[in-house]
């Protein structure tokens, strides 16, 4: 293998380089499409994660707004017992003793209550409580509440 074989002008090296070159530089168009492909699947994958967490979001609101609605449901379902409970209490029999009877319930029992718990507080200030030491805070929530009770309960009988 002499200089004869070589083109003028051109060394064994520069030969070499070409070959070996030649193949490298064909490939790199490949190795460029080989990572193309890769990043597109990784971009993939993380599309198709993020589409899952957007889809169970979603389904964990649906979810939600179901369970609320049942709640509501349920709560509706009370109230339309509760009132037609209501309804059955003040209808009237006709009879004047049991009708009476039926009506006198209620403020009996709060008379009876009423009358027990000032007899617990006329007690303490016999004791020697003062007023003060009498009258908690206890007391003036459940007086607000009973003042509430009965003076909302006019302007709604007034409606």
């Amino acid at each position: 293998m002499g200089p004869h074989l070589w083109k003028q002008g051109t060394t064994m090296w520069e030969a070499l380089l070409g070959g070996i070159l030649g193949p490298l530089v064909r490939m790199v168009p490949e190795v460029i499409k080989y990572l193309d492909r890769k990043n597109e699947r990784v971009h993939e994958l993380a599309m198709v994660a993020a589409s899952l967490e957007a889809d169970k979001a979603k389904y964990s609101a649906q979810l939600g707004i179901a369970e609320l609605q049942a709640d509501m449901q349920v709560h509706t379902s009370g109230v339309a017992a509760l009132q037609e409970a209501l309804k059955g209490q003040f209808q009237l029999t006709g009879n004047k003793w049991i009708d009476g009877l039926n009506m006198s319930v209620r403020p009996v029992i709060t008379y009876a209550f009423f009358s027990l718990y000032a007899g617990i507080k006329f007690q303490m200030l016999y004791e020697g409580a003062t007023l003060l030491q009498i009258w908690t805070e206890t007391d003036m929530g459940l007086f607000s509440g009973i003042l509430g009770f009965y003076f909302m309960g006019r302007v709604f009988d007034r409606k």
